[in-house]
């Protein structure tokens, strides 16, 4: 082939690519034909901030990936589902039809309603809310200083109320980051618990190994309690809504940064008895609530109930080993993969009891927490056997007693209480141990 020949091939090769290219950037005809329908036609993206001014002004800045803030009429936090539907509603607003040579003023637009500002990683956007059109045809507004008629329903989404795009929770902070949590009434402590690793600690009126999942119910409903409205903002006397002094206070003690105390007063007067209001306000948040007394009934509970009736206060799946000791005694390991084998089993032991074992001994967890007042009654002064768990960097134990009038409890090391066991899981457990024993009978 001649070398000119290449050349003109080259470069229709060259310009075939290029073409190509350019033709897979621009959009297709359905993307065009939306593209032009939209207000916005570029994608609103990392918005950073939002602004109004007009209809109750307010000015909202976006702090990290999580958090957005309410920096104006008043400092607060603000709620992140709420301007996310916002930004989605508005960057998906779409015309119906573009409207030219109209006086701004006969559309209300001179001056508007309300002028929204939009900072986004796209740039700067803006969008002005004018009147409504006759016939209830729609709304005028006018998008980066083109005016079009849109659909009726966006006048909702850009004349909400402040109200709306503030947290709809008691606490600003979040209640991942609290360590501890104290209930008081009239300068009594009346229950207090604080993170144990993972887990949660009861510390008053009692110290013991709390139950996890209720202490954190208990955490959410204070932090996460939705609020009913906005009673005022920047209050300068809360001893009229009850809360100086408060009828209970919530003290959040954080893992950095200052406590968080939350004040519950008085009812509201006159409010309806079904959601039964009471005021509320965190010191983390500027203003006095009304939320819903039903909301927070937890933080009324008996501590009895809120005891850890786990044998553990690791999980048994997180140990690589458990070892029974006295009336049985054996040894199990977890390998690599999470399996576990007995370490030197005896005769007679069938290859698959281990993994049977370790689930019917894991399974094993109190009905009821009772004080350790005798010993001897409750079977324990000789335990049947003792259950150690261990793990990396960590070892706990329990002992479980003899069997007393076909009642059986377990005593976890460390505590001042006993755990009345299900006889139904004791004897799936006393099973699975004779069975991974060799059938030997424990004493």
């Amino acid at each position: 082939m001649r070398r000119s020949t290449w050349i003109l091939l080259s470069i229709i090769a060259v310009l075939g690519a290029f073409i190509f290219l350019f033709e897979r950037k621009m959009p297709s005809s359905d993307e065009a034909r939306q593209q032009k329908s939209r207000l916005f036609p570029t994608k609103l993206e990392d918005v950073a901030s939002l602004s109004r001014s007009g209809f109750e002004p307010l000015s909202l800045k976006r702090k990290d990936e999580e958090r957005w803030d309410l920096e104006a009429p008043v400092a607060d936090k603000a709620d992140r589902s709420s301007i996310n539907g916002f930004i989605d509603g508005v960057g998906n607003a779409e015309v119906v039809r573009w409207v030219e040579g109209a006086s701004p003023k006969d559309l209300g637009l001179d001056p508007p309603r309300a002028a929204w500002t939009i900072e986004a990683k796209s740039g700067r956007a803006t969008l002005d809310v004018g009147g409504e059109a006759p016939l209830d045809a729609g709304l005028y507004v006018r998008a980066n200083g083109r005016v079009a008629l849109a659909l009726k329903s966006l006048e909702e989404t850009l004349l909400r109320p402040v109200s709306d795009f503030r947290s709809k929770e008691l606490v600003a902070s979040s209640e991942q980051d609290v360590s501890k949590f104290s209930i008081s009434s009239g300068g009594k402590e009346l229950l207090a618990f604080e993170r144990d690793g993972g887990a949660w600690r009861l510390t008053a009126p009692f110290k013991d190994a709390g139950d996890s999942g209720k202490l954190q119910a208990i955490l959410d409903d204070a932090c996460l309690c939705p609020i009913d409205h906005v009673v005022e903002d920047n209050p300068k006397d809360l001893a009229k809504y009850g809360l100086n002094p408060p009828e209970k206070a919530v003290k959040l003690e954080m893992r950095s940064g200052a406590p968080v105390t939350v004040r519950l007063g008085s009812a509201l007067p006159g409010a309806d008895p079904k959601k039964a209001l009471v005021y509320a306000f965190s010191s983390d948040r500027p203003s006095v609530f009304a939320i819903s007394s039903n909301s927070i009934k937890s933080l009324s509970g008996d501590p009895e109930e809120l005891r850890s009736l786990a044998l553990f206060s690791h999980d048994p799946y997180d140990a690589d080993r458990m070892e029974v000791k006295g009336g049985f005694s054996l040894a199990m390991v977890k390998d690599a993969k999470g399996m576990w084998s007995l370490e030197n089993p005896p005769n007679g032991t069938k290859s698959d009891s281990a993994p049977a074992l370790f689930t019917a001994l894991s399974n094993l967890k109190g009905t009821k927490a009772v004080a350790v007042v005798d010993e001897k009654a409750l079977g324990l002064d000789k335990p049947f056997i003792t259950l150690v768990l261990k793990g990396k960097g960590w070892e706990e134990s329990t002992e479980v007693g003899v069997e007393k009038d076909g009642a059986c409890y377990a005593k976890p090391a460390g505590r001042g209480v006993a755990l009345a066991l299900s006889k139904d899981d004791w004897q799936t457990a006393r099973a699975a141990l004779q069975a991974a024993s060799g059938g030997k009978q424990g004493k």
